[in-house]
């Protein structure tokens, strides 16, 4: 199993191999699950070696008693494990009922990709690149965004910015952002492609344009680079 996960880490395994391991991670992290369930549930029931019913040796005697006891015993467990599998059961139901536009949603809105530095110039461009890069760090994507427009011919950093601005912003513009990130991929410059390549398939998932987003996503896989790579791959089971 090591060296299964090993592979998958790595993305060495094929198709068939990586669906068996996500299975066996699932179930196991189910399985965890339930175990922690399980105690936390015989602790609320104050249910401990001292105090739930057991069989002594004169209850062997008594087969009324035994039994008893034996039926209170099961009853006990039946009940908690039930109960068990009920919440692990609504559980499992909400991470299988996550649709691709939660997914989506999750990655915008959860962490925003990292700020540019921020580098001084001595031209009216470089100051409004330089204001951009703060106003973006600080969270001001509509500020940003319009100072990255004022820029004439903006380099494909700046374009891809705009369009993180722009999608970002508290009224984002997914139809806008969508079209430069796809710009910046056509380019095929190598600058910000795969980064492009994710977000173009956020905006898109968000525009309902799912065909699209699954062959920008598709391409991140095929690119061999590691980062977003797993997300992809959750994505893709989604669309």
């Amino acid at each position: 199993m090591k060296d299964l996960l090993k592979k998958y880490q790595n993305n060495e395994l094929n198709t068939s191999d990586t669906e068996g391991v996500e299975k066996r991670l699932i179930e196991q992290a189910v399985e965890r699950e339930m175990r922690q369930k399980w105690a936390k549930m015989l602790e609320s029931e104050g249910v401990e070696r001292s105090t739930a019913p057991t069989l002594t040796a004169t209850d062997t005697d008594n087969p009324v008693l035994m039994t008893a006891k034996r039926t209170q015993q099961r009853r006990l467990i039946v009940g908690i494990a039930a109960s068990l599998l009920l919440v692990v059961g609504f559980w499992w139901w909400d991470v299988q009922s996550t649709t691709a536009i939660d997914l989506a949603n999750k990655a915008l809105f959860n962490e925003h990709f990292a700020a540019p530095s921020v580098r001084m110039g001595t031209n009216d461009d470089a100051k409004s690149w330089a204001d951009a890069k703060n106003a973006y760090r600080d969270g001001q994507f509509e500020q940003a965004a319009t100072l990255i427009e004022a820029i004439p011919t903006p380099s494909v950093e700046q374009q891809f910015y705009l369009a993180l601005s722009l999608m970002y912003a508290a009224k984002p513009n997914y139809e806008k952002a969508s079209a430069l990130f796809k710009s910046i991929i056509d380019q095929r410059s190598g600058n910000f492609e795969t980064e492009s390549q994710w977000f173009y398939a956020l905006c898109c998932i968000k525009l309902g344009k799912n065909e699209a987003a699954k062959q920008s996503l598709e391409a991140i896989l095929r690119g061999g680079q590691k980062w977003k790579m797993q997300e992809a791959r959750e994505f893709l089971k989604k669309l």
